[in-house]
């Protein structure tokens, strides 16, 4: 399993360094440009909007993908999906683990549940609250 992350401000970091600890895999960043947060939060308000990353291409058929919710959309994590598809890449399992505030999180599980339809046979969705998302991990069982 390949656990990769796109993080603002460490939070989805520390995510993804706590899901290796718990069921193992192998940890890889998406990076992006650097942006102050109003930037990232006015470029999240466009559903489709990719923004150019970088990453090391997966190996596994098995994927967790955690990144932050902001408003519908993650464009580096967007990015990162639409790369796949146009490579060619196909999964058995992608867990996509989303921190957020704990507000509509229907808008990306309707977002990214279109764009890994065709990508993905089984897709799993993790929203963990930022302010209690130590204690909500514990419980999390991925696939």
């Amino acid at each position: 399993m390949e656990v990769y992350y796109f993080t603002f401000t460490g939070t989805s970091k520390q995510i993804a360094e706590e899901v290796v600890k718990k069921v193992g895999g192998r940890l890889f960043s998406i990076n992006s440009v650097k942006l102050p947060y109003v930037c990232w939060l006015f470029l999240s308000f466009f559903p489709g909007l990719k923004l150019k990353s970088s990453f090391k291409p997966p190996t596994s058929k098995r994927l967790v993908v955690c990144f932050p919710k902001w408003t519908t959309n993650c464009p580096p994590v967007t990015y990162f999906f639409s790369w796949l598809k146009k490579n060619g890449y196909s999964f058995d399992e992608v867990n996509l683990i989303i921190s957020y505030k704990g507000w509509k999180k229907e808008l990306y599980l309707n977002h990214y549940s279109s764009v890994l339809k065709k990508l993905a046979k089984k897709v799993n969705f993790y929203f963990l609250k930022q302010k209690n998302w130590k204690e909500e991990i514990k419980n999390l069982v991925l696939g």
